[in-house]
């Protein structure tokens, strides 16, 4: 019995017996191929929560130079997790099954490790998934099943391509930052440091950032905010600005890493088993984010200390594990400021190595934030709602309901074509509601959403220059599989479908609670969402019940607001 395991863009293919197994990545591959042969989808989240593999993850990076160390979650999410999941996934498969033959696609022995543009990213730039899982899949079960190799590629050609892809990399950010460096050398709204009166710091280094962390904090008297993100963003603030010195410096402290990591022979085992992984590849992809952090780094201190900067603040993000934030809370704790990350967007329930991100990690997930505060007391919960169902209306019933449905990148994308098509191809869909797509900002398969809209008229989209806010506030039902706008919906006193058609979102609702599912409604068939279309105000009556006795369990919530004020 064989089991195929189908990673990425497969170029040569293989007859498919009616006994073997399936593991594929593409959501496509999985709905064609699941009523004719035993079809597993992988799941990446099987590793999230192992303390084990986090502790040794922990214990390799001791391992590594300094310079390396803030980059531990950036590895264990990009690379060590999701590699687990996959062997956890085919060590159980092989149980259940006893299949003893085992089918790679594409791919070389050499693990193709990156940080960059890899794996869990939207882009991907040379990278599929299949190079680095293949050959540790190889590794891993190749003394317990025959691996059968199809369109298996030469060790030297992904060193070569790793070769490209590090110089590709290095130039565009050195350009990027030489570029930044080089622009004009006064920023036309910086404010002057010897007025600044401020004792809190907003970094906001996207236009959602600074939408959510002004609308959460305007109204607090206690705050005197300043905003502290790259001049060139054009929001009026502290520009901070990268030098050439910045960039030299850091590139030099970069280098010398990657000499004493290659040196030292200093090697991250992929698993508590023997995995080899390339250390020319990890030490060049840590490095590349070693450089972009530390020439930020040098440029925020430099800014942050000059005269007329207070001695003592607030350093507000909204961040979730990554590189970013462990920059500003390192940051902070060098300037004596307390760091304050506001949870926005979905947070993993991920056993991160590093947990300390934050002097005060707020979550509105009440599961995530019980999950975390097992490993550290900086982390809160709260509950920022503008609006209750109690003082909102409810969808209307002398004329049809507005529904938005809010799409998610990457591995999502297919999942919501299927759900569209669905919706667009139901009888009278269009007299039943005015439907409406809002594409998630760095939206993959556009181009096929963009069909679906020319397809079916009943299907509208919504322009990208629209904010998730402005959206929420003009529809009626809220309409997403696993986003976390399920939650801002709420915030809003707007009612929610968590669409689970395919019942490939079982973890993000039961897990990570992102969704909401004890107040917003799980649909899980197309009869059911157009009941709840059909018979809204008597779910509507429901969700307000649900919203109030959701929050009457919870009990007392972390009050920020006054936590602040008396700090201040």
């Amino acid at each position: 019995m064989r089991l195929l395991v189908i990673l990425g863009c497969v170029k040569k293919t293989v007859a498919i017996n009616k006994e073997d197994i399936l593991l594929v990545q593409d959501y496509n591959i999985y709905e064609r191929e699941k009523e004719n042969h035993r079809t597993y989808l992988i799941n990446y989240n099987l590793a999230y929560q192992d303390e084990r593999l986090k502790k040794f993850s922990q214990e390799r990076f001791e391992k590594i130079p300094k310079a390396f160390q803030y980059f531990q979650n950036s590895y264990y999410r990009r690379v060590q997790a999701p590699v687990a999941s996959v062997l956890i996934q085919i060590d159980q498969i092989l149980c259940e099954t006893g299949a003893d033959e085992i089918v790679l696609f594409g791919g070389s022995r050499r693990p193709f490790c990156t940080l960059q543009n890899g794996e869990g990213e939207g882009q991907r730039i040379w990278y599929q998934t299949a190079w680095l899982m293949n050959p540790v899949i190889d590794q891993t079960f190749g003394a317990r099943a025959k691996i059968c190799w199809v369109g298996r590629l030469p060790s030297f050609c992904f060193a070569v391509m790793s070769c490209l892809r590090f110089w590709y990399f290095s130039l565009r950010t050195s350009a990027r930052l030489l570029l930044s460096a080089l622009r004009q050398k006064h920023n036309l709204n910086q404010v002057e440091y010897d007025k600044i009166a401020a004792n809190a710091f907003v970094v906001c280094e996207l236009p959602l950032q600074f939408t959510h962390l002004h609308s959460l904090l305007d109204d607090m008297d206690s705050l005197k905010l300043v905003n502290l993100f790259p001049y060139q963003m054009g929001y009026k603030g502290i520009g901070w600005r990268l030098s050439v010195h910045d960039i030299i410096r850091a590139l030099m402290g970069a280098l010398r890493a990657r000499r004493e990591m290659l040196r030292n022979k200093s090697q991250i085992d992929q698993m508590r088993s023997s995995v080899s992984m390339p250390i020319y590849d990890l030490a060049n992809s840590l490095m590349l984010e070693f450089f972009n952090f530390d020439s930020r780094h040098r440029a925020l201190l430099r800014y942050t200390k000059r005269d007329g900067m207070p001695k003592s603040a607030y350093l507000i993000t909204d961040m979730t594990y990554g590189p970013d934030i462990v920059l500003y809370h390192t940051l902070a704790q060098e300037l004596g400021w307390t760091h304050l990350n506001f949870q926005y967007v979905s947070m993993d329930v991920m056993a991160y190595p590093q947990m300390e991100l934050a002097d005060r990690y707020f979550i509105y997930s009440i599961p995530v934030y019980k999950y975390y505060a097992q490993f550290s007391k900086t982390y809160r919960f709260y509950w920022p709602s503008k609006k209750t169902p109690a003082n909102s209306e409810g969808p209307p019933l002398d004329k049809k309901p507005r529904l938005t449905v809010f799409t998610q990148p990457d591995a999502q994308a297919e999942r919501y074509l299927h759900f569209l098509s669905l919706v667009a191809t139901s009888p009278n869909a269009g007299d039943k509601a005015d439907i409406y797509v809002k594409l998630h900002p760095r939206q993959n398969l556009a181009e096929q959403f963009h069909a679906l809209k020319n397809q079916y008229q009943c299907l509208h989209f919504l322009s990208g220059q629209t904010t998730v806010e402005k959206a929420l506030e003009d529809t009626d039902i809220c309409v997403s599989m696993s986003s976390s706008v399920l939650a801002e919906s709420l915030l809003l006193g707007k009612m929610g479908m968590i669409v689970d058609i395919d019942g490939k979102s079982e973890h993000a609702i039961s897990i990570e609670n992102t969704c909401f599912p004890q107040i917003n409604f799980v649909i899980r068939t197309m009869d059911e969402f157009w009941n709840m279309i059909e018979n809204r105000q008597t779910f509507w009556s429901m969700f307000q019940q649900r919203y109030q006795q959701y929050f009457d369990q919870v009990g007392e919530t972390t009050d920020w607001q006054i936590e602040l004020g008396e700090q201040n």
